[in-house]
């Protein structure tokens, strides 16, 4: 039986190392030591586990592997409305109880948020390093430079993204847990803004914003990379 590289501080990713797409095991990208204790900041295992896949397939210059990891929750999703004959407006009304926490978040939300969070940390630590704000860090050294080299998702898509960082930080919080949980609120808004921008197909919509918010992470994690090394 093969080992499985994607492992950090205790935590595997669930299921078989080898990759959906590819049937290849891409290393674990970046370094172990930037990736915070999953377990400490209560992240969905599942989510975790997709996310430290997608960031291995882009480190191992895989990006065709990134996008079919991120389409597999979404189209997962899709497929289980189509089976429970789920009508538009069943959909509709589960989305506003997941928004308002009264429904457990689904896995491509929670994908979102642990990108979203893990683009956060990252550059947290660049910001640390350079003892630059961690808010200008974000803004100025990450979503910008990344938002003008996304070139596979349309330009609203990204920017629709992108604003949640926006939201997030401008919100009122005192800490970093704080920011967690707007980071949290904004993130289980995936599905009600890809249909904003996509109304006639939500699913590539949240497809799109899924792999906006990985480039995030992976332009955050190169970047502290450079910083820290």
């Amino acid at each position: 039986m093969t080992s499985n590289p994607l492992s950090i501080h205790g935590f595997t990713a669930p299921g078989r190392p080898e990759c959906i797409a590819c049937d290849e095991i891409h290393p674990l990208w970046p370094s172990q030591s930037f990736y915070p204790p999953f377990a400490d900041l209560r992240l969905d295992p599942h989510a975790a586990g997709l996310v430290m896949r997608a960031l291995a397939a882009a480190g191992d210059g895989s990006p065709e592997c990134n996008a079919a990891l991120l389409y597999a929750p979404v189209e997962a999703y899709r497929q289980g409305l189509v089976n429970l004959r789920t009508s538009e407006r069943q959909r509709h009304r589960s989305t506003k109880e997941r928004q308002k926490g009264r429904a457990p978040a689904l896995t491509h939300e929670l994908t979102f948020y642990t990108f979203n969070v893990i683009t956060f940390i990252w550059s947290l630590g660049t910001a640390k390093h350079t003892d630059g704000d961690v808010a200008a860090t974000l803004l100025e050294k990450v979503i910008f430079p990344a938002n003008d080299m996304i070139k596979d998702v349309p330009e609203d898509l990204v920017l629709m993204a992108g604003a949640v960082f926006h939201v997030a930080l401008n919100s009122r919080y005192r800490d970093t847990e704080g920011l967690f949980r707007n980071l949290f609120r904004e993130s289980m808004n995936l599905e009600v803004l890809a249909e904003q921008r996509r109304p006639s197909d939500v699913f590539a919509g949240m497809h799109g914003m899924l792999m906006t918010a990985a480039s995030y992470s992976i332009y955050a994690g190169a970047t502290l990379t450079r910083t820290a090394t």
